[in-house]
């Protein structure tokens, strides 16, 4: 599967139920990676938005650290 068309059903920023969703994770986990770093977030007030590329990003991640 390419990047491309890796989660190619969601916009290209997501908020935290979204981010659910793709990573099949509870809210508070989703939280508590945003807040440590590991998913980066883009600035909006206290609402999770974080561009799918970064949620790529942090699959593809976990993917290499499993090798």
């Amino acid at each position: 599967m390419s990047t491309k068309t890796m989660f190619a059903d969601y916009p290209d920023i997501v908020g935290a139920e979204q981010i659910c969703e793709m990573l099949g994770l509870g809210y508070k986990t989703v939280c508590k990676f945003v807040r440590e770093g590991k998913i980066p977030r883009m600035p909006d007030g206290r609402k999770i938005r974080v561009a799918k590329i970064e949620v790529i990003n942090y699959v593809l991640q976990r993917a290499q650290n499993m090798l």
